[in-house]
């Protein structure tokens, strides 16, 4: 059932805007304990024969991000499968203080919260606090969602699933794992992995529309928003270059000009020394 609800959102990715798989489960043994992998290629030859790690690797394949819990035993030598596969992202989960719990080793790729989150209960209560990589995967699933959706809404490009975990990863809080594996494993960091992505420069608006009749004094005020922060704004006027003047969140040009149209270019740049610009004809 794994495999068939994988392949079903494989098929239907398309239909139903599906971009991340996020599986909470693990294999074990006879006895219940999870069968750990130190490595991607022994985890990929061991299900080979078409298992949830085949399907997983294939989703991949098809653009969809994979994420899978790590597992709980505790291991600092490895991970379970399906977590272990080579296209799956793997998540282990820290605490509050972020110190690192259940299973980790080299093969591991990012860290989330997992430990007394608020989850819904299978026995009908509306919340309850667990813990586990069961909780920490579906916060990496949902930040790759949030990329992928930056992304297409606005750099009109759709993100692989190579490039969503390098973000998450690479922009990732370093967090060294003390007294075990002393590897440090990157904490996941939304807000850092969004501005890694961020190629557009401010979003530029002006309460006095292009086309809109001003009058002689008249102030017009000006925001601008940017996932960075705003570096500089400044405004041309004919073939002059002038600068607005702020009251810390919004800019104001004076229209003491004289009778007449009049075009004004108003510029913006971020942090990321990427710059946008409105042309305004009043």
């Amino acid at each position: 059932k794994i495999i068939a609800g994988i392949d079903w959102c494989v098929s239907n990715s398309s239909k139903y805007n599906i971009s991340v798989i996020t599986m909470s489960l693990s294999l074990t043994n006879g006895l219940g304990s999870e069968i750990i992998f130190s490595s991607e290629s022994e985890c990929d030859s061991y299900d080979s024969d078409g298992g949830v790690v085949v399907a997983a690797n294939d989703a991949a394949a098809q653009g969809l991000l994979v994420t899978s819990a790590a597992g709980n035993d505790g291991s600092t030598d490895g991970i379970a499968l399906p977590a272990c596969g080579l296209n799956i992202t793997s998540v282990c989960g820290v605490d509050d203080s972020n110190k690192i719990y259940f299973n980790r080793a080299a093969i591991l790729d990012m860290l989330a919260p997992g430990v007394y989150i608020n989850s819904t209960d299978e026995f009908g209560s509306a919340y309850v606090e667990l813990s586990g990589t069961s909780m920490s995967t579906p916060h990496a699933a949902g930040a790759g969602a949030i990329l992928q959706q930056y992304a297409q809404d606005f750099e009109d490009r759709t993100l692989t699933p190579v490039q969503i975990e390098q973000a998450l990863v690479d922009y990732g809080t370093l967090i060294n794992d003390t007294n075990a594996t002393e590897l440090n494993y990157p904490l996941l960091n939304v807000y850092s992995a969004l501005l890694s992505l961020d190629s557009v420069g401010p979003e530029i608006t002006s309460d006095a529309p292009n086309g809109s009749t001003i009058s002689i004094n008249d102030t017009i005020q000006i925001s601008v928003s940017d996932l960075h922060s705003v570096s500089d704004v400044w405004y041309m006027k004919e073939v002059e270059l002038y600068e607005p003047y702020s009251d810390g969140t919004d800019w104001f040009i004076d229209a003491n000009w004289s009778t007449g149209e009049h075009q004004i270019t108003v510029y913006a740049n971020d942090s990321n020394s990427q710059v946008s610009y409105i042309d305004l004809v009043l």
